[in-house]
């Protein structure tokens, strides 16, 4: 199984390592029907701080289509 997580914030690199490990922890039983995950994290409202962020998951599956998730 293919993870790829993406943040625009350079100092996200703790934060993208732990969500991959999650990812690959909750897949484990299903890598055979999800070959690749795309999470992509981001500051909706940029650097002005606050509890704004937002987390996208692609889940694209074996014969099944694409699982998008926000």
């Amino acid at each position: 199984m293919q993870v790829n997580v993406q943040s625009l914030n350079p100092s996200a690199g703790a934060l993208a390592a732990f969500v991959e490990h999650r990812v690959r922890f909750a897949m484990r039983r299903r890598a055979d029907a999800v070959p690749q995950v795309s999470v992509r994290l981001d500051d909706v409202n940029g650097p002005r701080g606050g509890t704004d962020k937002e987390c996208r998951i692609v889940l694209k599956t074996a014969g099944h289509g694409t699982l998008n998730v926000r």
